[in-house]
């Protein structure tokens, strides 16, 4: 999370609209890769099935619809009030504050670690990887270029 803010801080002083789109990429990486984390912390302090342990990741997982709801009102009034700069510096403040509260209040795991055999690196599917992540980049690509194509403008087209 404070890579976030430090690449949030970044966007906001950035020049040009490619370092913003970079920025913004590399941010979404460091957002979703705080979740993967954060689930696992709540799963090792509620270990046993319970009603609090549903309420806890029902909670944890409002937070990525609430969080773009009230992200969008905010960052549209800061962008209202300021220019689109401010909705960057004020994430990279949220941020910050919430790291701040975070090394005060997230317990340190004690959890034993398992160190990586060679039998498990042989069993990963490393063509199994690159194919997907290579699928799902053209997957992509197909989508956003498909707009380019004359054949899918008789599609996008509303007719009279």
């Amino acid at each position: 999370m404070a890579f976030f803010a430090v690449f949030a801080l970044a966007a906001g002083f950035s020049k040009t609209p490619m370092q913003v789109d970079i920025l913004n990429g590399v941010m979404g990486l460091m957002s979703a890769s705080s979740v993967p984390p954060a689930q696992g912390m709540l799963a090792n302090i509620y270990e046993k099935p319970s009603k609090r342990k549903n309420r806890v990741f029902a909670c944890f997982s409002a937070g990525n619809p609430l969080g773009f709801v009230f992200g969008s009102i905010f960052s549209g009034i800061a962008t209202q009030l300021f220019n689109w700069r401010a909705s960057f510096f004020l994430l990279a403040i949220i941020y910050v504050v919430i790291v701040a509260i975070a090394l005060f209040t997230v317990p340190v795991d004690n959890t034993p670690t398992e160190k990586i055999s060679m039998e498990a690196v042989k069993r990963f599917d490393v063509v199994g990887t690159i194919l997907t992540i290579a699928g799902i980049g053209l997957f992509s690509a197909a989508l956003r270029l498909a707009i380019y194509s004359s054949r899918t403008r008789l599609l996008l087209t509303p007719s009279p």
